[in-house]
């Protein structure tokens, strides 16, 4: 019995079925640029859905328009009873700062 040749067209898929699974074989940076351009926003729509799509595209324009974030560096570790925040301070003065996350989330502190 002869085999059967598979056609070359077959193996590959075609151009468009490419571009719609983009996102899905895109890394973190190729997304971000692509959001902010336009490109591969078919593929992104299907991927996010429209209306995440829309709102991540202008928070990806934002994001790449806003100056990189300036001053110390502050670190968060949740603990039990809550977090201890602390600069390194003198003797005597350990510098920590008490604070609560819900009135940081609500924009009320710090005061």
């Amino acid at each position: 019995m002869a085999r059967r040749r598979t056609s070359a067209r077959g193996a590959y898929p075609s151009r468009a079925s490419r571009e719609a699974n983009w996102a899905f074989r895109a890394d973190d940076d190729a997304v971000l640029d692509a959001l902010v351009s336009g490109r591969h926003a078919r593929s992104l729509r299907e991927y996010f859905g429209a209306p995440a799509y829309a709102q991540l595209s202008v928070l990806a324009a934002a994001a790449r328009r806003a100056r990189p974030p300036s001053g110390p560096k502050v670190l968060i570790l949740p603990g039990i009873m809550g977090s201890k925040l602390g600069g390194g301070g003198r003797r005597g003065n350990s510098g920590v700062l008490w604070m609560d996350p819900l009135q940081i989330s609500a924009g009320v502190w710090p005061r």
